[in-house]
């Protein structure tokens, strides 16, 4: 822990907190690092749903479309929606352009298919983008424009990802967030159930 400490104080390091992330039942752990000084700052939530059959079409309101993702066209507005939104979180760090294309449309595997886009008046004004894994399909990202929350995209893009884990042949999907979004309700709303609760801690340095 102290050499962690050390690393993250160097200048080029850039970093002024240590972070710790831990499972809610590794009670030994949690108390060494409260004795060390670290704080619990939010609670992460692994997500997972079993789908039983292939969900019907998602619906979404008047003047709203899913569209598929056409690489070279739609990159840069994709990542401005996600970048936005998570941009609105405590302590988030700013992603480039050259960075998200980088791990998602240059990651090995990726398909046009693994990124969903809700239009509206012709402009993407929400995103989710999917990782096909070994067992199951994973939401990585999942975005809403400010101006549009509130009327069903978030929930349709999930529906719409459920649809392609299902004819990929996986029967699981799940996703990864955390206590800062609020969004859990959105996600028990779908058939969604927390698996595991990881707590982050951190320490300023």
């Amino acid at each position: 822990m102290a050499a962690a400490l050390d690393t993250g104080r160097r200048p080029r390091a850039g970093r002024d907190r240590s972070c710790q992330t831990l499972s809610e039942n590794e009670h030994a752990a949690i108390a060494l690092l409260e004795a060390a000084g670290y704080a619990r700052r939010w609670e992460d939530w692994i997500f997972d749903i079993e789908l039983e059959r292939e969900p019907d079409p998602p619906t979404l309101p008047s003047g709203y479309s899913i569209r598929a993702f056409a690489p070279g066209r739609d990159d840069r507005d994709v990542h401005r929606v996600i970048e936005d939104a998570f941009g609105e979180w405590p302590d988030a760090r700013a992603e480039t352009f050259e960075d998200w294309a980088a791990e998602t449309l240059g990651r090995p595997g990726f398909a046009p298919e693994h990124i969903g886009t809700v239009v509206h008046a012709e402009e993407i004004v929400a995103a989710a983008v999917l990782l096909d894994d070994e067992d199951r399909l994973w939401v990585l990202q999942l975005a809403v424009a400010r101006d549009h929350r509130g009327r069903g995209l978030a929930r349709g893009l999930l529906v719409h990802a459920f649809g392609i884990a299902w004819r990929a042949g996986h029967r699981r999907c799940g996703l990864a967030t955390d206590s800062r979004t609020g969004a859990r309700g959105l996600y028990e709303h779908v058939g969604m159930r927390v698996t595991r609760t990881p707590w982050e801690y951190g320490k300023l340095l």
